[in-house]
């Protein structure tokens, strides 16, 4: 669920491709099918700027060597709006491009490089980044820093009683986090594509935070709305934006 990871393989199984094309000179159809489906997902997870979105442990990455991947693998005829089983949204209209989370978390052995960032998104406006996470730093850096930088407050979401919506450990793994996610997608011609989703992350509060997003068709009106159903009316919520 890391688009920098992503990228990593999928220029690793480009090379591999080629070593063994050139030392058998016979197609590695297993490989090929693959190196497709990611190159679209690729072009999935990169902003108008050319740069990828910053989600679980990424980097913007050099747009020239993801420039050089992608026509490598060759160009996406078309990005495709969601990728159901990594759980992310694509809202692509006019000048605006928004990628939205709406997965689960890695599994336990994944987490950590796993931020607590369900339904957070990012968003571009032509090729100027608008709302972004606040990025990270790398493993061997400060501890505190980088579990700040993993916490649900460092992206554009929503905080209950002043919690991540799933636990950040010292050791860099995930404790509790969202069980249960939901995320559907639903076009409206002529008017726009919206989303809902929700998620269990703060069930040790009997809490339930929903996600209402809707881009109009020319990518000029954003709305956001966030909902927190819960049988104690008096959580703090905090709304963040950076």
């Amino acid at each position: 669920r890391s688009p920098y990871y992503h990228m990593q393989v999928l220029k690793d199984l480009l090379d591999i491709h080629a070593m063994i094309i050139k030392a058998s000179q016979t197609p590695a159809p297993v490989i090929d099918e693959t190196i497709d489906r990611m190159s679209v997902t690729l072009a999935f997870f990169r902003h108008p700027d050319g740069g990828l979105g910053l989600f679980n442990d990424g980097e913007i990455g050099n747009v020239d060597l993801l420039d050089d991947i992608q026509e490598r693998c060759g160009l996406a005829e078309t990005i495709p709006a969601e990728l159901p089983y990594a759980g992310y949204v694509r809202l692509d209209n006019g000048p605006t491009v928004m990628l939205f989370d709406g997965g689960l978390c890695a599994p336990l052995e994944g987490t950590r490089h796993t931020h607590a960032d369900t339904l957070s998104f990012e968003m571009s406006y032509g090729d100027q980044r608008v709302f972004v996470n606040s990025g990270t730093v790398g493993v061997e850096g400060t501890p505190p820093l980088r579990n700040i930088l993993r916490g649900t407050a460092a992206h554009n979401t929503i905080t209950l009683n002043g919690q991540d919506s799933a636990e950040v450990w010292g050791d860099g793994l995930l404790g509790r986090r969202p069980k249960a996610v939901t995320c559907t997608v639903r076009e409206e011609p002529g008017m726009g594509i919206g989303l809902e989703a929700s998620h269990d992350g703060y069930r040790n509060l009997n809490a339930k935070h929903t996600r209402r997003l809707f881009l109009n068709s020319e990518g000029t009106d954003l709305r956001c709305e966030d909902t927190i159903e819960t049988r104690k009316k008096e959580w703090p919520v905090q709304a963040h934006f950076h």
